[in-house]
């Protein structure tokens, strides 16, 4: 039932699965953030990735605006993301 939630509220955003994004209003502009199959998920700007905790009820209102984020600048949060997880092994 979650993954179903989760799928809808991505397509009412226009999101592909684990598409990246950032909130119009948030307020630091290196964060970012996606759906996975569990949630919503932050990714700090050091790589590290934690459960969000933006309520589903802000973005689903009228008022949230995201914008996703372009393939170049994904492709060096993604080389973030693992150069972070390669150092905790």
């Amino acid at each position: 039932m979650v993954r179903l939630i989760i799928f809808l509220i991505r397509k009412r955003l226009g999101l592909g699965k684990y598409e990246l994004f950032r909130f119009d209003n948030q307020k630091s502009p290196h964060s970012c953030y996606y759906f996975s199959t569990h949630g919503l998920k932050k990714v700090w700007s050091n790589g590290l990735i934690t459960p969000s905790s933006a309520s589903l009820n802000w973005i689903l209102n009228e008022e949230c605006a995201i914008t996703p984020v372009d393939w170049c600048e994904a492709a060096a949060i993604i080389f973030r993301m693992h150069a972070y997880v390669m150092k905790q092994v």
